[in-house]
């Protein structure tokens, strides 16, 4: 039986919504960045055509009218000059591949405010071949630098200017002149080095980090430990390198000059003029002790009528006074004259007394405290609290005596407590009971 042929399955892949969305987005991004480019290579070709065709005119004219056609290097003509389109440049794939087969940064270790020399023999700034420049600005991403007055180039200014009035755009110069980026393959960095007791400029050829975490941040020449028998650091430049590197000119201050002590001042008059007070010290502060006499007079009129205002008020204020408002003033006056009170022995010995009713009780602490200051002091002040404690148990053994009498009266006890009265006494030298305090 022959068998029937059947075609391969096909297999079918099913995306998530995440993936989709992904997807969508990726392609929108390209398209934006592919239409974006033709937009910028549309705009080249355009600005090169009416490059191409003022030149077409200008050479025919040239040899058609001879001595006669007109002078193009002048007037508002930017002959010669570098447009805003052809310094930008067209961003596309073959522009990064490019860029991407440059020398990296991490290859050349070129800083900022290095001494670099040109070593190109080709491109535009192969005309500036040995030529030594300092480096203002590096492009790792763009793999490039800006070395200052080195591949310089005609511009025109006024488009890149700030929006200005017409009249003052007009004031500016049309053309300018300003470096273009140098690929990082077309420098090598410059270095004094000491060779045979004499320090000259070399070209150093490469430069190299070595390992560990303490080299992180610094640069080596590379190969110089078989000369040298170990690396040797060429140091990153910074702003002060750049103060050191300042020469004096003619117009300059010298240090001496300024330090130099000029003016000596003498006993007849004040070392500074009056007014440079007022701003260490506040005209009016409270905390200055030298003010101007005009000051002095107007605060002095002020106290005196402050107290006349005081005295004013004190005698009613031109009011009619009470006999009542005479009697408080008076007594105001006399209390004011006593001073603050005193507490004497009567006011002591009431306080003690109300301490001794309210059931109030020493600590043991404390009695053997009183005592100690009774002994140190005499009776003194603390005699008032003394007398108060005796009286209050003197009450209280009499108030016991009259319990007793009356439960021997009523029959309630028996002969020993009889007996135990006769023992203790009535007299006022009999011991203090368990439940009376301890004696002060």
């Amino acid at each position: 039986m022959k068998a029937l042929h059947r075609p391969p399955q096909r297999l079918v892949t099913y995306l998530s919504t995440q993936q989709c969305r992904h997807a969508s987005a990726k392609s929108r991004k390209t398209s934006t960045a592919r239409q974006e480019r033709e937009m910028e290579l549309a705009d080249l070709r355009s600005t090169l055509r009416t490059r191409v065709r003022s030149a077409r005119t200008a050479r025919r004219e040239e040899w058609t009218l001879g001595p006669l056609a007109p002078r193009r290097d002048m007037g508002d003509e930017e002959f010669g000059c570098v447009s805003v389109r052809e310094m930008t440049g067209v961003k596309g794939r073959r522009t990064e591949d490019r860029a991407r087969g440059r020398m990296s940064w991490e290859e050349s270790l070129i800083e900022e405010r290095d001494r670099v020399v040109i070593v190109a023999r080709n491109g535009p700034e192969s005309r500036d071949r040995g030529r030594i420049g300092t480096v203002t600005e590096v492009r790792q991403k763009q793999r490039e630098v800006i070395v200052e007055d080195l591949n310089l180039v005609y511009y025109a200014g006024r488009h890149k200017s700030p929006p200005l009035h017409p009249r003052l755009r007009a004031l500016l110069p049309p053309i300018r002149t300003i470096p273009l980026p140098i690929p990082l393959s077309s420098i090598r960095l410059v270095y004094p080095l000491t060779i045979d007791g004499v320090q000259r400029d070399c070209i150093i050829e490469k430069l190299i980090r070595l390992p560990g975490h303490e080299n992180k941040n610094r640069r080596f020449i590379a190969n110089s430990d078989k000369a040298a028998g170990e690396f040797i650091e060429v140091p990153v430049r910074g702003k002060k390198d750049e103060e050191m590197d300042k020469k004096d000119h003619d117009s300059d201050t010298l240090r001496f000059e300024v330090e130099e002590q000029t003016w000596t001042p003498t006993l007849l008059r004040a070392p500074m003029p009056g007014g440079v007070i007022d701003e260490l010290r506040n005209k009016y502060s409270e905390h200055r002790t030298r003010h101007e006499p005009g000051y002095l007079l107007a605060m002095e009129n002020r106290e005196k009528r402050k107290a006349e205002y005081k005295a004013w008020a004190k005698s009613g204020g031109g009011m009619l006074m009470t006999p009542a408002r005479e009697a408080r003033l008076k007594e105001r006056a006399e209390m004011a004259e006593k001073g603050k009170p005193v507490l004497g022995e009567e006011v002591l010995e009431r306080i003690g007394e109300v301490m001794a009713g309210k059931g109030i009780e020493l600590t043991e602490e404390r009695r053997r405290e009183v005592e100690r200051n009774l002994e140190r002091e005499g009776e003194g002040v603390l005699g008032p609290f003394r007398m108060a404690e005796e009286r209050r148990m003197k009450e209280m053994r009499a108030r016991e005596r009259e319990e007793v009498e009356e439960m021997d009266e009523e029959g309630m006890m028996g002969e020993f407590g009889r007996l135990g009265v006769d023992e203790v006494g009535v007299g006022e030298e009999e011991a203090p009971s368990r439940r009376d305090g301890p004696r002060v």
